[in-house]
């Protein structure tokens, strides 16, 4: 999410930067949810659940505190 955060800097806000900034939590959150019931290869761990939304709660908070401009934080 930082990543895409990163790319976007800067740029007006538009539905293909929402799309682009959610795809990464929600296919990350979605292939571990489909591995419970086997949709998905792999192993169910409430813990890789735990940290991607941990991670997601990081993303956004350090997204909410980053300047627009970067020229407002010069004194």
């Amino acid at each position: 999410m930082l990543l895409i955060q990163a790319i976007w800097f800067g740029r007006e806000s538009s539905i293909s930067r929402v799309i682009w900034f959610w795809a990464v939590p929600i296919v990350a959150l979605a292939s571990e949810l489909g591995q419970y019931p086997r949709l998905v290869p792999g192993t169910f761990d409430i813990f890789d659940l735990l940290t991607i939304a941990l991670s997601v709660a990081v993303a956004l908070g350090i997204s909410a505190f980053e300047s627009t401009n970067p020229r407002e934080k010069q004194i």
